[in-house]
């Protein structure tokens, strides 16, 4: 179970979304309308400006009842309060006031900049002078092969070539090449939330475009 600070680590990344319990959600990220998705990530709403009245008609509309309405309200504000300390009255005064224009713009950046470091971190990838798809499923054929100790005998390239002999030590290799790569995306991408944070508390909506332009996520 993770601690209250991991949780609150987790929001603040700003990456993948997460549940009360800080586990991530990516399977929902584009279901936030359906029942189940906004269920999981009503804080979400809650943190953008929808109203209580708003939500509990969403809820409502979903066929909850009043007891489950009232019950999920009061968890995910506690969530919001008491893990992720964040005020939502101050927050949606914000929303309200002349800082909104830039918050949202701000708020609009991340779910760009999560789809940039996704599409950057499952492209295809250089190995030894070949081209290797490194998707989920690629990475989960790798993972098998390296519990079971089995070598796969051979390997496909991106353009369906056969290497052969390919080992367990060359599925490791390869493996290690990815997450390397993994690693220094995700620093790169840190680094600029970290940017993108210190702006916003600027206000240098300025700077914050021309940030976002120049990594292709404006």
């Amino acid at each position: 179970m993770l601690s209250n600070d991991e949780i609150k680590a987790r929001y603040f990344e700003r990456g993948t979304r997460i549940d009360r319990y800080g586990n991530y959600v990516e399977e929902y990220q584009d279901q936030m309308e359906n029942r189940i998705g906004f269920c999981l990530l009503l804080h979400y709403h809650l943190i953008n400006g929808m109203s209580d009245k708003k939500a509990r008609e969403k809820l409502k509309g979903f066929d909850l009842s009043p007891v489950e309405i009232e019950f999920l309200m009061k968890k995910t504000k506690d969530f919001i309060a008491n893990v992720l300390e964040i005020d939502l009255d101050q927050v949606r005064t914000a929303l309200t006031s002349t800082e909104n224009y830039l918050y949202q713009e701000v708020n609009a950046i991340y779910p760009k900049l999560n789809d940039k470091y996704n599409a950057e971190r499952f492209a295809p990838i250089t190995f030894r002078d070949k081209t290797f798809q490194a998707d989920e499923k690629s990475r989960a054929s790798m993972q098998s092969y390296m519990q079971s100790g089995v070598d796969p005998m051979y390997w496909m390239t991106l353009n369906n070539e056969p290497i052969e002999p390919w080992t367990v030590e060359d599925v490791k290799a390869l493996y290690a090449e990815i997450i390397a790569r993994d690693d220094d995306l995700h620093m790169v991408m840190s680094v600029l939330k970290q940017r993108i944070r210190i702006l916003t508390e600027q206000k240098d909506f300025t700077a914050i475009k021309q940030l976002a332009a120049d990594n292709g996520v404006a």
